[in-house]
């Protein structure tokens, strides 16, 4: 699993006055984007995922739309802070279970998240929009989905475990990002 840090201080780090510095001038070489903004399209609503994705890589949404892709209630939250408030609960259950009842081992790299993500300000997070990505997924039971934006280009990555080199499968995530990656770049990592 990528470390998902870097994202949450570069999101907080970019906002200006003006709202979000241009990506070109603002964006480091590279940034992991924390799990809370990648959320994979189930299988049920991928056919509409493709249907939506026919003639581009990446489509903006809105809220709605996105919370219906992945089956989720409508809510007037921001669904961007409702996934992030869904992680930061996770982690500080995580945190609970691993300390308190010895379930585990929460080390500083699980206390710099859970800390970066709660101090995000609320200004960077209402700036992400949902945006509808075209993925491929290696062996779907046992993996799951990373995202790094570099620039504006955005690499999707699906990591998995699996036997040999499994022929990849169409997919589709939704990625919050500040701005509109210009280029999309698909993967998967599979491990024996």
């Amino acid at each position: 699993m990528t470390d998902r840090f870097p994202y949450a201080l570069w999101l907080a780090a970019t906002v200006t006055a003006a709202g979000f510095a241009t990506p070109a001038a603002a964006a480091p070489a590279c940034q992991d984007i924390s799990e809370a903004f990648v959320s994979a399209v189930p299988p049920a609503a991928r056919p509409q995922a493709f249907r939506q994705l026919h003639s581009a890589d990446v489509v903006a949404l809105t809220d709605a739309q996105a919370a219906a892709l992945l089956n989720e209630p409508a809510s007037p939250a921001p669904l961007a802070r409702r996934h992030l408030n869904r992680l930061v609960a996770d982690l500080k259950h995580q945190r609970r279970e691993e300390m308190v009842f010895q379930r585990g081992s929460w080390g500083d790299d699980g206390e710099a998240e859970l800390t970066a993500l709660t101090h995000l300000p609320a200004a960077s997070v209402a700036r992400l929009r949902p945006f509808l990505v075209r993925a491929v997924i290696g062996f779907e039971g046992t993996g799951h989905f990373g995202a790094q934006l570099c620039g504006d280009e955005l690499d999707i990555t699906h990591d998995s475990l699996g036997h040999s080199t499994p022929k990849p499968t169409p997919g589709a995530v939704i990625v919050f990002l500040p701005h509109p990656p210009r280029l999309i770049k698909a993967d998967i990592s599979v491990a024996e």
